[in-house]
């Protein structure tokens, strides 16, 4: 029964030693984009400010797999554009490849506002059934993800440019 203790015990440290090993691997390869933004004090993160827009990159945080980048318009406060913003967030994969997200910021009342989060496919489009019907659960996002099209493709664009990186199209 000793034996089987103490072969359960290595079994369980290698696991642990082996999920580090994973953790600290992920972890070093965020280090490039962070090397193509920098270190920004005024923000106590990678990000920066460039041509009225603001790329920032976030590490997982132990024991979490999942960091992001992102890009966002840079909002001009005290403007009636203020809660009007497109932000685009990438999820690199661990095995390689990107997810993509887009989130569309608008004011509804003076004290609130609401965001519309849109997680894209391949194409960064809607995600459209074998007939290319829009799916049930894509059609509230279309006018928003339609009128912001543009836009969308603008933060695409400079994402690919800023971090040297093709996303899924």
């Amino acid at each position: 029964m000793k034996k089987f203790g103490f072969i359960l015990f290595i079994l369980v440290l290698f696991v642990l030693l082996m999920y580090h090993i994973l953790w600290f691997a992920n972890l070093n390869s965020y280090r490039k984009y962070e090397k193509r933004v920098g270190y920004s004090e005024k923000y106590n993160s990678y990000t920066i400010e460039e041509d009225g827009y603001v790329y920032s990159v976030f590490r997982p945080d132990y024991p979490d797999l999942t960091g992001n980048l992102s890009v966002s318009k840079q909002m001009v406060y005290g403007t009636e554009k203020e809660y009007d913003n497109i932000s685009m967030i990438i999820w690199p994969n661990y095995k390689g490849g990107f997810t993509v997200g887009i989130m569309i910021s608008h004011e509804v009342l003076v004290t609130s506002d609401t965001s519309v989060e849109i997680v894209t496919d391949k194409s960064v489009n809607l995600e459209f059934d074998e007939k290319g019907r829009l799916l049930p659960e894509c059609e509230q996002y279309k006018e928003d993800y339609l009128a912001n099209l543009e836009a969308i493709e603008e933060l695409y664009e400079r994402a690919e440019k800023m971090w040297n990186i093709k996303l899924p199209r």
